[in-house]
């Protein structure tokens, strides 16, 4: 059989190069951050810039490099859950459809990263919810509540121990064991 994969990644080599990355988001936040709203630097008024210069590196906004780097690695998650379900396909071997749901459910973080979509949520279900309640506040964060139904479901339907083994393993395990005499 032709494999399938030809790459190989070691989870070391990955978790630094992500920890470097981060390191290098942070510091070029932090001096943004510094040079636009420090006024003992003085950097603004030598150089003459304005703030949505800067706003790019600027990991509180949601149009940023740190929102498109999250979204990037979001889409690797994906694409290599992905690659893992259509393995196990090829293999014939269990769980691929879970590990197409998760690849499914990563790129679609990674789309929302992007395109915004838990905002829309969150005003959606604030306009929606807000109405039968007194204070709208309550319901400002309520847009968890649809992904965090499906993760249930989908976690539930995962679980082994919900199914009955089609192997007849109990069976073999007991005509196996040592019987006294």
């Amino acid at each position: 059989m032709k494999p399938l994969a030809a790459y190989a990644l070691r989870a070391e080599r990955v978790a630094f190069t992500l920890g470097v990355a981060l390191a290098v988001l942070v510091v070029v936040h932090v001096l943004a951050m510094q040079a636009n709203f420090n006024p003992a630097l003085g950097l603004k008024e030598r150089f003459g810039f304005h703030y949505w210069q800067l706003s790019f590196f600027d990991l509180d906004e949601e149009e940023s490099f740190g929102t498109w780097f999250s979204s990037g690695i979001l889409l690797m998650a994906a694409v290599l859950l992905l690659h893992q379900a259509k393995t196990l396909r090829a293999q014939r071997g269990a769980w691929q459809a879970w590990w197409f749901v998760l690849g499914v459910g990563f790129c679609a973080m990674s789309v929302d990263e992007i395109a915004g979509m838990h905002e829309f949520m969150n005003s959606m279900m604030e306009d929606t919810l807000g109405r039968w309640s007194a204070s709208r506040s309550s319901f400002s964060s309520a847009w968890p509540i649809c992904p965090f139904s499906g993760t249930t479901v989908c976690g539930l339907g995962s679980c082994s121990s919900w199914r009955a083994p089609s192997t007849g393993v109990a069976q073999s395990v007991s005509s196996t064991s040592p019987t006294a005499t």
